[in-house]
């Protein structure tokens, strides 16, 4: 969908960024103190795959399966725009 791309970690969240937060009430914001994301771990990247192929059948906007140091890692919002994230850890062997 157009307009509905997340940026993977560490990509900049576009127009608006470096915006100064809001202070007092209103909606989530990512530049206030609090909750930041939220991570879920995941079995591996197979299971990342199907989360992606399920989100996209659903219209759900989500970043592409990004490969981090930590192992690859999916995004996506709530409805009140905190970032989740799906993660498979990769343990060194």
């Amino acid at each position: 969908m157009a307009g509905d791309h997340l940026p993977a970690p560490g990509e900049p969240d576009g127009p608006g960024h470096a915006a100064a937060p809001r202070r007092g009430g209103g909606g989530f914001d990512h530049r206030r103190t609090g909750l930041d994301h939220l991570a879920f771990a995941v079995a591996d990247r197979a299971e990342l795959d199907a989360w992606a192929k399920r989100f996209a059948e659903l219209g759900i906007a989500h970043s592409p399966v990004a490969e981090t140091a930590f192992g690859p890692v999916l995004c996506f919002r709530d409805p009140d725009g905190v970032q989740l994230e799906l993660f498979a850890t990769v343990v060194p062997e």
